[in-house]
């Protein structure tokens, strides 16, 4: 089964880079959530734009979670996390809750689109990127607060992509969360550089970005 989950992941990097989703920008940079400078960015976008790339997309994930039968729901974060937690849920015939990383400034005021279906409901919590981490820590202590005398258990969360960035993985270990992805920075670009697909001018500004953030 590893093998098959490590396959898997090779061709979700692969998908990256056939659908243009790595970008490179040498001189002005790319800013990411927090405000980090980032010689190299990952549009997850275009992954679900795509029929084939998103049904190749789910069918990763339903095997990376073929082995994990440890929740029953699914969390979506919204909105990067919808698409995919639809997926499991629709597959599993679970619970998909949607959870904002912020209460909304209007209507309801909701956090948690609908409520909790039951008290102690163990989730799973799907988004499509991990960079600072802050929004899903936020849809982690909404859930274990919970609303209406109804609490959720969070099993851990499942992302696309993860910048992987230790001060962050700190973050997710004290606040007790695990979570996994279908690829991470790292791997990104040590294929992209080993496959000729990123250009080599790129290396030491890629290689000065992993060293002080990665």
């Amino acid at each position: 089964m590893q093998a098959i989950v490590e396959e898997t992941k090779r061709r979700v990097i692969e998908l990256l880079y056939e659908q243009h989703a790595v970008k490179i920008n040498l001189e002005e940079g790319f800013t990411l959530k927090g405000g980090t400078k980032s010689p190299v960015f990952v549009d997850l976008g275009v992954l679900v734009r795509n029929p084939d790339t998103r049904g190749d997309i789910a069918s990763a994930f339903f095997i990376l979670l073929a082995t994990n039968h440890d929740f029953d729901g699914v969390v979506g974060v919204v909105s990067g996390g919808i698409s995919w937690a639809s997926n499991i849920a629709n597959s599993r015939v679970l619970p998909l809750i949607c959870v904002h990383g912020q209460p909304k400034d209007y209507g309801l005021y909701n956090q948690i689109e609908g409520g909790l279906p039951m008290d102690g409901i163990r989730v799973l919590i799907m988004d499509d990127m991990i960079t600072t981490g802050n929004n899903v820590l936020n849809v982690v202590s909404a859930l274990r607060k919970g609303e209406d005398g109804k609490t959720a258990q969070v099993v851990g969360i499942c992302t696309v992509f993860d910048w992987d960035f230790p001060a962050v993985n700190q973050k997710f270990y004290e606040a007790g969360v695990k979570k996994i992805s279908l690829t991470t920075c790292q791997e990104v670009l040590d294929y992209g550089f080993e496959n000729n697909l990123l250009p080599e001018d790129a290396k030491p500004a890629i290689e000065a970005f992993r060293s002080q953030y990665c």
